[in-house]
């Protein structure tokens, strides 16, 4: 079997596989099992208000997508 795991400055990974905050929900564990993800990554609070990032805040790539949306407060 090949071994998909990654080292992020000291955090062991199984593999790379982490959704975006907000793109999987319960329902999707008929579909998936979440133990095979790498990780989660949830949704970032700061203690003061942010404006939120400016555009673009989007970027499509060949084989992914990465956003920085930054909600504002």
């Amino acid at each position: 079997m090949t071994d998909f795991s990654v080292d992020i400055n000291g955090l062991r990974l199984a593999n790379p596989v982490m959704p975006a905050s907000g793109t999987f929900a319960e329902g999707l564990a008929d579909v998936i099992d979440f133990n095979r993800l790498g990780a989660f990554v949830t949704k970032t609070f700061t203690l003061h208000p942010r404006s939120g990032n400016p555009l673009p805040r989007v970027c499509e790539l060949d084989s992914a997508m990465l956003n920085a949306i930054g909600i504002s407060q």
